[in-house]
């Protein structure tokens, strides 16, 4: 019993180590909300890493600052996690709160459309919320889709959602989605 005890404990201490030397990709092509690892898909891995991010167990570049923080708190922890497992599991989407007063911006930046997919949005009342989405400048040698920017400016109180949605080109079926919820006073 001991001895299986021990090869238990030697087996488990092998996997976390493999867990903890998980190679992170330094550069991305794309800001998608959740994807920590850049394989295209929100999963558990991902969550795996924001829980060893905040227990300082492994360090985060500047992409992986930006989608870890999921409910835009300013702090990467445990709810990040299980946010993105939430997502993962399709029990939800990604939701993020902003309060705002009439004729206050909110800047959406770092979104960029990837091979043959695409983001598109929804505004749940176009009175309330003004959207401008404008894309940036690319240098004549770059091929690659340029990033968006969505300013969104309160124009009467209420409450609003703006969805944005990860589809593919021609396609209906959402990859990813982020709701925001403007609180207009």
């Amino acid at each position: 019993m001991k001895k299986m005890l021990s090869l238990l404990s030697r087996v488990c201490i092998c996997v976390i180590f493999v867990f903890m030397v998980q190679i992170i990709p330094a550069e991305a092509s794309s800001y998608q909300l959740g994807d920590i690892d850049q394989d295209g898909t929100v999963d558990a891995s991902d969550a795996l890493l924001v829980l060893q991010n905040s227990a300082q167990l492994v360090e985060f570049d500047e992409y992986q600052n930006i989608v870890a923080d999921v409910n835009k708190d300013e702090t990467i922890d445990a709810s990040d996690a299980l946010q993105i497992l939430k997502v993962a599991a399709q029990l939800d989407k990604f939701t993020i709160n902003v309060d705002l007063a009439v004729g206050d911006e909110y800047v959406i930046d770092k979104i960029f459309d990837v091979g043959s997919y695409m983001w598109i949005y929804e505004v749940s009342d176009e009175s309330g919320l003004s959207v401008e989405r404008t894309f940036a400048e690319l240098p004549d040698d770059r091929e690659d889709f340029p990033e968006q920017t969505y300013t969104i400016t309160a124009q009467k109180a209420g409450t609003y959602e703006f969805l944005l949605k990860f589809i593919p080109v021609g396609g209906d079926e959402v990859k990813a989605e982020t709701l925001y919820i403007f609180n207009v006073k």
